[in-house]
């Protein structure tokens, strides 16, 4: 899993220290939007630390996204939403799943993925690397492409595994 260091919004970009990636447990975290959420996830959430190896997109909805959506319950909201915009890719037992703003749980059939700003050229980037064995290699072109074709992506690049 790889991420940027810019943090964006209102036209204004800030190249950050800290990384859009956290090592939970057995859960690799990518989040993209607020970086709020990702701070709940990384220091409030209590993730359940036993992933099992079958029925593991049950597993995420019926245990992970709840410990996540405690984390969030007293964030501010408007009409009963919440107010930060987020959305996260979790590694888990060599598995890579998509987090909506609505938590829903997605993979997709590509077994890769990207959010954020730099979705798009990412996306394409992995896809025409699809066939190439050096996953790191993948990640950092992606990144690269996104942080050239879209202005709000900045390196230094983060790559972690699992």
């Amino acid at each position: 899993m790889g991420a940027d260091s810019a943090s964006s919004g209102d036209n204004e970009l800030m190249v950050i220290q800290s990384s859009k990636i956290a090592k939970i447990g057995p859960y690799l975290i990518g989040g993209c939007g607020s970086g709020r959420a990702l701070n709940l996830v990384q220091y409030k959430a209590k993730l359940p630390k036993n992933p099992p190896t079958k029925n593991l997109e049950k597993f995420l909805v019926n245990n992970v996204i709840p410990a996540i959506q405690e984390s969030f319950k007293d964030e501010p909201k408007c009409d009963g939403e919440l107010v930060m915009d987020f959305g996260f890719l979790i590694g888990v037992k060599g598995q890579l799943y998509v987090i909506q703003q609505d938590f829903t749980v997605d993979r997709s059939i590509d077994g890769y993925y990207a959010e954020g700003s730099g979705k798009l050229p990412a996306l394409g980037v992995l896809y025409a690397t699809r066939t190439m064995k050096d996953a790191r290699k993948r990640v950092v072109q992606a990144l690269t492409a996104a942080s050239k074709f879209t202005p709000y992506c900045r390196a230094p690049f983060t790559v972690q595994t699992v």
